[in-house]
Parts: C-alpha cells; structure tokens; sequence
C-alpha cells in the first residue's frame, strides 16, 4: 500500500509541474508587484525599475524592437542575465 500511494504521489507531482511549465513564459506582472527595500522606503519592482531606467535613459522606459515594455521587464532581465547586462551597460 505505502508503495502504490508514493506512486500516485510521484504522478501527481511530475503532472502538476509540467502543467506550470506550459505557460507562456515569465509572471512579469506578478514581479511588478512585488515589494523591494531601496533606501528606506518600500517600492513595487516596476517602480524601482522606471527609477533605475530614469537615470540611464532620462525617460524611464525599455524598448525592445521598437515596443516599449515595462520597467520591471528590464529590471528582471538585469537580474537574470546579470553578465549580459553588465557588458551592455559597459558599451
């Protein structure tokens, strides 16, 4: 009995986590949401990322191929692809 219900346990799991790996991609708008520590004050991601992109572009906003995207797009790119980012800004 222990064996058949660590079966069904094991099925479960693997059939939940390949649904959730079928989505379209990353929750930006969830990481937007999400609450960050900057000098004292709580901000949302999307607000910490117009910030930060204010001060490189003077405008605070991220194109890619022409389509503006969310501050909070880029700020998860810097955050994943940090040696990307790091030689791109370097440039």
């Amino acid at each position: 009995m222990p064996w058949l219900i660590s079966l069904v346990v094991v099925i479960w799991v693997n059939f939940e986590d390949d649904s959730q790996q079928a989505g379209s991609g990353l929750d930006i708008d969830g990481f937007s949401r999400l609450p960050v520590l900057v000098g004292g004050r709580i901000m949302p991601m999307e607000t910490l990322g117009t910030h930060v992109a204010s001060m490189m572009n003077h405008h605070g906003t991220f194109a890619v191929d022409g389509k503006v995207e969310p501050a909070s797009r880029w700020l998860l790119d810097v955050f994943m692809y940090a040696r990307v980012a790091w030689w791109t800004a370097r440039s």
